[in-house]
């Protein structure tokens, strides 16, 4: 049944991915905005669609049609991690609001609408990469997900490896209540079948990412 999911996963999320890059390419040089109106709601040139405002894509990513999810994740890696912006004020949002973010598209692994599972799972593939992969300044000497770790609270000597392998671990708990989340107690049959597959598609999100490379064999296994 695991190996059924992985290969039907594997093919939606190679198509979704896809169109995500394809929309961020195509909205690359989208116009400058003035400082009265609502940031990044840019349009292309060509008179596009408008970007999904940030607190709107963890809805959108849910939705059962999948140009909006892969629309909605576009617009998310666009919001946090291309802005036209590089003073402090905008580093200082974008680390914000990427922390909610990583903790929000964790979290949405475990729901219980498959729709979800797809869309937060390729949002985080992308978010994993490119938070590993850009720092914010070419002089910058940590990468956004350090930074992202930082503002979370993590201790200094962990390494991003490690701490997206908790925080997977940690939101996707298989036994006891999930951190942050209220709970009655024991968790029922449906939600630790969720819990379940939400690790699974964790899992295959970073996989997908590409951080592995050179993560330790304790991170790997």
């Amino acid at each position: 049944m695991f190996y059924l999911y992985y290969v039907l996963y594997t093919l939606k999320q190679r198509n979704t991915l896809s169109s995500t890059c394809m929309i961020l390419s195509q909205r690359k040089a989208g116009n400058r905005m003035s400082d009265g109106e609502t940031k990044y709601m840019e349009v292309d040139e060509e008179g596009g669609e408008q970007l999904v405002p940030f607190m709107d894509t963890f809805y959108s990513l849910a939705s059962n049609d999948a140009h909006e999810r892969s629309f909605a994740a576009a617009s998310m890696i666009r919001h946090l991690f291309f802005k036209e912006e590089t003073g402090q004020a905008s580093i200082a949002e974008t680390v914000k609001d990427g922390s909610y973010a990583l903790t929000r598209l964790f979290n949405g692994l475990c729901s219980g609408r498959a729709s979800a599972r797809q869309g937060f799972a390729s949002c985080l593939t992308s978010f994993i990469k490119v938070s590993f992969s850009k720092a914010p300044g070419d002089n910058a000497d940590k990468i956004w997900m350090d930074l992202f770790m930082d503002n979370m609270g993590q201790p200094s000597e962990m390494n991003a490896a490690d701490f997206v392998r908790n925080k997977l671990r940690e939101c996707t708990n298989l036994e006891g209540p999930v951190k942050g989340k209220k709970s009655a107690g024991k968790k029922s049959r449906a939600e630790e079948r969720d819990n379940r597959f939400g690790r699974l598609f964790g899992i295959l999100a970073i996989v997908r990412s590409g951080t592995l490379t050179d993560a330790s064999e304790q991170v790997r296994s």
